[in-house]
């Protein structure tokens, strides 16, 4: 976090509501990622995610006294938000699962002939069903990383990791992933995008 970002913590917690609307626009890709992993429905999320955000608001003050990262201590009262919702709410989720996804995605690519001739929009949202119906720490991982932050050094801040250790975390979700989606040759062509993407990556940081 950079001085002009504790600068404004300081001011959000002090009570200044341009810098708590400032911080949860800087973060609203991380609200809606966790909410995401942790709900498992892109409705609910939503509503999630806004939920977290005023309790952002009530709960802002008490960062005064934490030792941590900013982005780390507001990851985790994401989740816990996201959590106690989720659980209000579970009757209205059906249970997420990896064969189910699968096997939604199969019957698509079948109808269609091949994945090129399935709709991309579709075709993303059933590969996100598959993503969610992964692991925890994978899906979220993989939806900070590739929809809502990108960034290495901004995912290292929320777990409290280096650089390296992202790298190694994110490799293995992809794994899960790629295994996931080989039957459907998706994931040769994800690796080879991955490959490319690892490249530039280097590149810049």
């Amino acid at each position: 976090m950079d001085e002009r970002e504790q600068e404004i913590v300081r001011r959000a917690v002090g009570g200044d509501l341009a810098a708590l609307k400032w911080l949860l626009e800087r973060y609203a890709g991380m609200f809606a990622a966790i909410a995401l992993a942790t709900c498992q429905n892109r409705r609910l999320a939503r509503t999630a995610a806004r939920v977290a955000m005023v309790k952002t608001g009530v709960e802002i003050r008490k960062f005064a006294k934490e030792k941590e990262d900013f982005a780390r201590w507001l990851a985790r009262l994401i989740r816990h938000e996201s959590e106690r919702f989720i659980a209000q709410h579970r009757d209205e989720v059906p249970p997420s699962s990896l064969a189910i996804a699968q096997d939604e995605l199969r019957q698509t690519i079948q109808s269609a002939g091949s994945p090129e001739k399935v709709n991309p929009e579709k075709l993303n949202e059933l590969v996100l069903n598959v993503v969610l119906a992964l692991p925890k720490e994978e899906r979220e991982l993989l939806l900070l990383r590739y929809i809502y932050i990108g960034s290495y050094t901004e995912i290292g801040r929320i777990y409290g990791w280096d650089r390296y250790k992202v790298d190694e975390r994110l490799a293995a979700a992809r794994r899960k992933l790629w295994d996931a989606l080989e039957a459907f040759s998706i994931g040769a062509e994800a690796t080879k995008s991955n490959q490319a993407e690892k490249k530039q990556q280097n590149k810049q940081e």
